[in-house]
Parts: C-alpha cells; sequence; structure tokens
C-alpha cells in the first residue's frame, strides 16, 4: 500500500474544497448533512469527515446504481495499479460504458464529496477518491457482469465476465479447497488475510482461482473479502443483478437532473385507458380489505380476544377469529397489523371487562375504531391505504413458534423497505405494468441496496403480494404488476422531491398519514371510481341476500349485524341464519324491529322462509328477561326458573328464587347472561321498567397504546436528514470564517518528506475524537520506518503520545517524524 497515500488524499482534498465556490460547497453540505454537525473548523477538518467510514457508508447508500459502479470500477482499478488513480475513460472502458455516463456519474460523487478533481471531467482527469470505499463497495455492491482480479501483469488490467452464471452455481462447482477459503472468511465476517491474495500469486492457488471466478474481491495484497453475491449464494440465495443505467421505462421526469442526459431509451409512454382498467381491478381488492375490517372492529366489540404474557395472540384464538371471519390465518394477520398501524385496534383493558376476564390484557377495538365505523367506504380505503404505506410490520413470519403480534414481526425497519419497493413501481409511465424483472431493474438501478438489506429472503415477495391484497397494486396480463393512481397519489410528493435534486437523491421520508387523518386527493379519488351505494337488498327464497352494490355505511352495519357475509365483493351475497338473527336480538331490536327493517329496505315481498325464521326466533327469544340488579332473572315459566336454579353454576353465580318467576345473582348482569345462553336458554336483557335493552349497547374499547402498537413504526419512521438551506449557510459560513483565519496564520511545520504536520495532526485529532485506533507509520534516529497500530491519547503541536497496541506501552512521537496515518478498518 502506497505510504503516503492519506496524506496525499488528505491535501489534494483539502485545496479541492479551498477552490471551490460557495454553490460548490452549498451543494457538498446538502448532499452529506451527516459531515455537516459538529461544525468542522476549517476545510482540512471537513475534508477528513468526508472521508471517514461512517460518513462514506452513509453517503453511498444514498447513491444510485451508476455511481456507485464507477465508484467500485475506480478502486478495483486503482488496487490493481497500486493505487494509482484511474482515468474517466479507464473506467469508461472496465464497465463497457460510454463516456457521458462516467462523467455524469463522476460529477454527481464530485457534488456529494466522495471524490475530488476537475468539477466539470473529461475523458483523462482522474477519480481521486476520498476515504477508502473499496472495502464497502466490494462487500456489498456487487458489478454486473462480476469483474475478474486475475493476476494481472503490471500496468495491465482485463476484466473477464462471469457468463452470467449465478453464485450459487459457481460456488456449487469449486473443488474442495476452495469451498475451504469460502467457509473459513463466511466463518470470520468475510474479511481475511491471505498469501495468494498478491497479483504475483500463482493463478491455480485457491485465492487467485476464487478472485477470477469474482467469488472473492481484493481489497489489498494480501486481504481478500467475500462480495455480496458469494455472501447471499452461501446463505442459500441468489440475489439481482444491478442495472448500470435508468431502464428504459423510467421516464426522465422520475430521475435527478444531472441523470436526463443518459436516460433517452424510454420507450413506453403512458396509458390512461390502462390506468383505468388497473385502477378499477384494484379497487375490488381495497373494497374487500375495508369490510373485512369493519367485521374485525365488529368481532372485536364483540369478543375481545386474550393475549398471552408475551403480548401475542394465541394459536387458538387467533384460528378461532379466522373462521370467524372467513380468512386464513395469514390474512387475519395481515388485517390485525393494519389496524394496529391504524390505530384502530390495541391492547390492553378493555372498558367494560369481558364477563369472563382471565385478569390479563387483552386486543380489542380503540375509541378511532367507532369512528372508522361511520365513515363512508371511500374514506374507509383512503384511510387503510395511507395506514398501510407507513407500517412497520411483517405478517407473513407468523407461522411455526411466531404468533400474531409476536416481538419477531416487528424486528425490521418495514417502512424503509416498502418505500422504495413501491416507489419502483410508481417511477414507471401510467398505465405500464412490470413483469418481476422491470420490477426488479427499476428497484436495484435507485436503491442498490434494498435486496440485500431485507431483512428476510421473501420480504420483498411478500411486501409486493400484500400490497396486491391491499389494492395499491394492481395483477395485469402475464404475470406482470402496476401501480394504481391511489398510490402514486400517495407517493407524489416523494417522487417531485426526488426529481428535483441535482444528484444523488437524499432519503426522503416515506408517506406518513397521521392516524385519524385522510388524505383528501387519495380519498376524492377513491370516490371517483367507487360505484355509487346502493339502498335496497335482495332477499331470496334460499335465505341468502343480494347486495348488488356497495351500501350505505349504516345499512351496511345493520345488515353486518343480522346475517353473515357469503361472498364478498361489490356485490356481496349474505346468508340469514337462526344465530344472526338470535345477535340481532341481543343486540335490544325486536323481531317486529328487524321484520320492518327487511321490509323498508328490501325490493319486492320477503320470502316466507325468512319471515318464519325472525318471528320464530322472536317467539323463542326473550322467554327469560334479566335486569342490572346486580342482577335479577325473571320468566313467565316456573318450571325454566326450577331449571336455572338446577344448573351446576348456581352456587357460583350466586342465584337465590325471591319470587316463584323472579331470581336475583351476585354476578354481573353480563356474565349470568353468556352461562344462561351455554345451557341453551335465549335470555333477552331489559330495563328496570321492562323495556328490552341491548346487549351491546355498551361499545368495548381499548386505549390506543403507542408505546406498544407503535413501536417499532415510530422508530421505523425515516427521518429527514437533510439541512434546511438556512442550516447549510450556517454551517458554510462558520466554516469559511474559520478557514480564512487559518489562510492568514502563519504556514505550519512540515516533516521529514515535506508535509504539513498541521494535516498529520488533524488526522490524529480525529482519530482520538472518534475514539479509533490507527496505523502510524514514523522515521526512527537511523532513518528506517516503522508502521505499528496505535491507541493515540494526546497530540498537540509537537507531538503525540499514544498507546503501543503490541508492545503494550505509552510512547510518544515528533510529528516531524511521522511519515503516514491511516485508520484502522
Amino acid at each position: 500500500m502506497n505510504t503516503n497515500n492519506h496524506l496525499t488524499q488528505l491535501e489534494g482534498a483539502q485545496e479541492w474544497l479551498r477552490s471551490a465556490t460557495r454553490e460548490d460547497l452549498h451543494q457538498i453540505l446538502m448532499n452529506r448533512p451527516g459531515a455537516a454537525y459538529p461544525e468542522a473548523s476549517d476545510f482540512l477538518q471537513f475534508a477528513l469527515r468526508l472521508g471517514q467510514t461512517h460518513y462514506v457508508v452513509e453517503a453511498i447508500k444514498s447513491m444510485r446504481a451508476l455511481p456507485l459502479a464507477v465508484m467500485r470500477a475506480a478502486a478495483d482499478l486503482e488496487l490493481a495499479k497500486d493505487e494509482e488513480a484511474s482515468s474517466a475513460a479507464e473506467v469508461a472502458t472496465r464497465l463497457g460504458l460510454e463516456l457521458n455516463a462516467v462523467l455524469v456519474a463522476m460529477k454527481e460523487l464530485n457534488q456529494a464529496g466522495l471524490i475530488w478533481g476537475e468539477r466539470t471531467p473529461g475523458a483523462e482527469d482522474s477519480i481521486n477518491m476520498l476515504g477508502q470505499p473499496h472495502g464497502i463497495l466490494a462487500h456489498h455492491f456487487d458489478l454486473p457482469p462480476i469483474p475478474t482480479d486475475r493476476c494481472i501483469p503490471e500496468g495491465e488490467y482485463v476484466p473477464q465476465s462471469d457468463g452470467g452464471v449465478p453464485a450459487s452455481q459457481r460456488l456449487a462447482m469449486l473443488k474442495p479447497g476452495e469451498k475451504r477459503v469460502i467457509e473459513a472468511l463466511g466463518r470470520i465476517f468475510g474479511m481475511g488475510t491471505s498469501e495468494g491474495a498478491g497479483y504475483d500469486a500463482d493463478p491455480e492457488l485457491p485465492v487467485p482461482r476464487l478472485l477470477n471466478m469474482g467469488l472473492l474481491f481484493r481489497f489489498s495484497e494480501d486481504v481478500v473479502g467475500l462480495p455480496a453475491a458469494a455472501q447471499n449464494a452461501r446463505e442459500g440465495r441468489d440475489i439481482h443483478a444491478v442495472p448500470f443505467l435508468p431502464p428504459n421505462f423510467i421516464p426522465a421526469e422520475f430521475l435527478p437532473k444531472l441523470e436526463h442526459t443518459i436516460s433517452g431509451k424510454q420507450k413506453t409512454e403512458a396509458d390512461s385507458d390502462a390506468q383505468d382498467t388497473q385502477d378499477r381491478s384494484a379497487l375490488g381488492s381495497s373494497l374487500e380489505v375495508a369490510r373485512a375490517m369493519v367485521a374485525l372492529i365488529n368481532a372485536l366489540a364483540r369478543e375481545q380476544v386474550p393475549l398471552l404474557k408475551k403480548g401475542s395472540i394465541g394459536v387458538r384464538p387467533a384460528r378461532k377469529l379466522a373462521e370467524e371471519l372467513d380468512m386464513s390465518v395469514k390474512d387475519l394477520a395481515r388485517l390485525l397489523c393494519l389496524a394496529l398501524s391504524a390505530g384502530l385496534v390495541s391492547r390492553g383493558e378493555p372498558q367494560p371487562l369481558p364477563m369472563d376476564d382471565t385478569g390479563g390484557e387483552y386486543v380489542g377495538p380503540t375509541p378511532r375504531a367507532y369512528t372508522f365505523l361511520e365513515q363512508s367506504l371511500a374514506e374507509q380505503v383512503s384511510y387503510l391505504l395511507s395506514m398501510w404505506v407507513s407500517s412497520d410490520a411483517a405478517p407473513w413470519r407468523v407461522e411455526g413458534d411466531v404468533r400474531i403480534f409476536d416481538e419477531a414481526m416487528f424486528e425490521g425497519d418495514f417502512v424503509a423497505l416498502r418505500r422504495p419497493i413501491l416507489l419502483a413501481y410508481c417511477r414507471s409511465a401510467e398505465g405500464h405494468a412490470l413483469s418481476e424483472e422491470e420490477f426488479y431493474q427499476g428497484l436495484l438501478y435507485i436503491d442498490p441496496w434494498a435486496e440485500r438489506c431485507a431483512e428476510d429472503a421473501e420480504a420483498i415477495a411478500e411486501i409486493r403480494e400484500e400490497a396486491v391484497w391491499m389494492g395499491v397494486l394492481a395483477e395485469a396480463e402475464e404475470g406482470r404488476v402496476a401501480a394504481t393512481r391511489s398510490l402514486r397519489i400517495l407517493f407524489a410528493e416523494t417522487l417531485a422531491k426526488e426529481a428535483e435534486l441535482v444528484c444523488m437523491p437524499r432519503p426522503v421520508p416515506a408517506p406518513f398519514s397521521v392516524r385519524g387523518q385522510l388524505n383528501q386527493e387519495l380519498c376524492e379519488h377513491v370516490e371517483s371510481i367507487v360505484p355509487a351505494t346502493v339502498d335496497k337488498i335482495i332477499p331470496q327464497a334460499d335465505m341468502t341476500i343480494l347486495a348488488p352494490g356497495p351500501l350505505p355505511p349504516e345499512m351496511q352495519k345493520e345488515l353486518s349485524l343480522l346475517a353473515q357475509i357469503e361472498s364478498p365483493g361489490m356485490a356481496s351475497v349474505w346468508r340469514i341464519s337462526p344465530e344472526s338473527i338470535r345477535r340481532g336480538l341481543e343486540s335490544g331490536r325486536t323481531g317486529t324491529e328487524i321484520l320492518h327493517w327487511f321490509e323498508e329496505n328490501s325490493m319486492g315481498e320477503l320470502p316466507q322462509a325468512l319471515s318464519y325464521l325472525i318471528k320464530d326466533q322472536a317467539r323463542a327469544y326473550g322467554v327469560l328477561r334479566g335486569g342490572p340488579a346486580s342482577c335479577y332473572v325473571r320468566a313467565d315459566d316456573e318450571a325454566t326458573i326450577a331449571e336455572i336454579m338446577a344448573l351446576p353454576e348456581a352456587e357460583e353465580l350466586g342465584l337465590e328464587q325471591i319470587a316463584p318467576s323472579v331470581i336475583v345473582s351476585l354476578v354481573p348482569l353480563h356474565e349470568l347472561m353468556k352461562t344462561l345462553a351455554k345451557h341453551g336458554l335465549s335470555p333477552a336483557m331489559e330495563a328496570p321498567s321492562g323495556q328490552r335493552i341491548s346487549a351491546l349497547t355498551v361499545e368495548p374499547y381499548v386505549e390506543f397504546l403507542d408505546d406498544w402498537a407503535m413501536r417499532n413504526y415510530e422508530r421505523g419512521k425515516p427521518k429527514d436528514e437533510a439541512l434546511t438551506p438556512e442550516e447549510c449557510d450556517h454551517a458554510l459560513h462558520e466554516m469559511l470564517v474559520a478557514e480564512d483565519g487559518v489562510a492568514k496564520a502563519k504556514p505550519g511545520k512540515l516533516n521529514q518528506l515535506g508535509k504539513s504536520t498541521s494535516v498529520i495532526q488533524a488526522l490524529i485529532d480525529n482519530a482520538i475524537d472518534t475514539g479509533r485506533n490507527i496505523f502510524l507509520t514514523y522515521r526512527r534516529a537511523n532513518g528506517e520506518q516503522e508502521t505499528m497500530m496505535v491507541d493515540p491519547q494526546y497530540c498537540d503541536d509537537e507531538a503525540v503520545t499514544v498507546w503501543h497496541m503490541a508492545a503494550q506501552r505509552i510512547q510518544q512521537i515528533a510529528l516531524e517524524r511521522i511519515v503516514d496515518v491511516s485508520f484502522k478498518g
């Protein structure tokens, strides 16, 4: 390694910053907000901070594929040429790209403070990198085709394609010795030293062969590591190739301004008719989710679900609730996670407590859930779509030992993962549906790290599937998927912000809707495509009810109480049963009221079978009547009273017969009613006046607990870390004032190689501030150089005091003797 690389790099970057205009510096600060605070004292400290590993990682994770590919190629060439910087023309040849594309990428990198040099680069201008991104890029970002680090004669570099062979197949073809190298590196976090890493090594040895196959990368002449493709293949998954250039279906309006000059291959045009078809196709899914949410809230209002000690829902209660809602456990997990994100359900003690309270916590509806039930269908759909985009849960993990609401469902930043996945579809032309391969091209060009940073291998596929389930994506012909206008509305602001950027996009926060508030534009759009509501239903002789279109909220609520949905959709089918009619009677309605409601809201006359069923259930219902006297039960039939007194639970319930037709009890009325119903009796609730009251008059609720329900949701919400123009101007002003003071001061001392000791001191001070160990090279009195790893303790204008790691002792070294300082790792 070139011993003076760090010092030369830092001094060059310092002069580059000094020659920059105020606009240039402003652009760098806007693109590198992490390096702006605490405020740099001068350009030397700012250059040092721009090259620190932490800030370099932060920056490159915001870059698109093209500038990353240029950086990776330049880093490979630099290592191959003993750290001699490469030109734009060499990098273009290395990548097989037109020179213009490389020059655009260099300008982006320059404005991001990741390379320094000419601000309007040409073919022969060098790519001088700040910091050491070599290992970061090679470890996480593969070039497609994978480059070959074959043993190259001096001054010659010959890249070789992998022939499109996936990394998993290349791993399967390895010899035993080569497999041992891969496994050994996998056990030590992917990096290790090897004598076979040199350019003059025997090309038939395991390490050179692995380098040639693209299954290792060379970090230096004696350090190698596992690239991203090999790591993922070793873990059992192949990752998709990252494209260098924008896919041809991304319109230029969705790309930063600099990239417009390399995005001239767009072939797809907006198709409004196709978009209309896609919106209508997806609407059915959105309406079904809204209907299922209403059913879930009603089910939890009737009976809150008890939680296990860890706060999750047990297997049996989950299956029971899924059966009641007629859906799979996986869809139930999706629905509950959505309800949680929307603040419609939460955990806690319901008010009032259930009749058979276990003393633990429950999942129940929140007060906001009852407001949701009163909203129109368009408002419900709009609210749920907005909340899902901001959800931070992984419902697909509910299997095996993982239960609904287990911690494992929230271990990951799924807001940050949803955002690029959904944006990849929104960046296509309106009406254009993407194949899976096109989707990955659009995703990985904009966000090359998305697939590698996914919490588990199936996360991306599951989020896409869930988006179709929600109706924000529409399935088209031949397995293609398209963004709906609803999704485009939700991300319109995000896309506009990205397009305004000059170069690399800063992380723009995902759409984040405040719970309880509606996105008015989205609501108006949904309202325009939701079919008009119908106010008449069609009862049929087979005890089914046909709703020929969406029902108004009040009518939907009433029908949900009196019938069970059998075929959901915009036109739905419901089934009447003795149990559903009894549920209506339990809600406080009389048989006459139920019959009148059906007659008033039906087309034509009611079938006789339906009338008989309602009258028959009404006759049997209310033979017993109970009131809140803490409480009482009365009946006209003394035999029924005797039957109740003979129940096994009579003593536990504290039953006492105070008259031939009246019993009092010590337990609450709800609990007594539930026990009698278990024994086949049909008690009705009444007020002290004798008037029938509803068993569901009191709406049970659970207070929404943000600290439980949305702990990861809030944590995972992306933060906009970009500086405001005012903050940027302030930081820039302070730096320019400090730099002007430095320029007027006397020149600093020089070391024995003529390098400024102020630069060396700045490197050491930075290591002390950040608590990092460094490699320090200095000249002894006899003129020989020694390199040692040290922990710097104190540094002034004359000398540095360090802890010598190998010798385990304190040592003081004059700054003028120090030749090079480089950071460990």
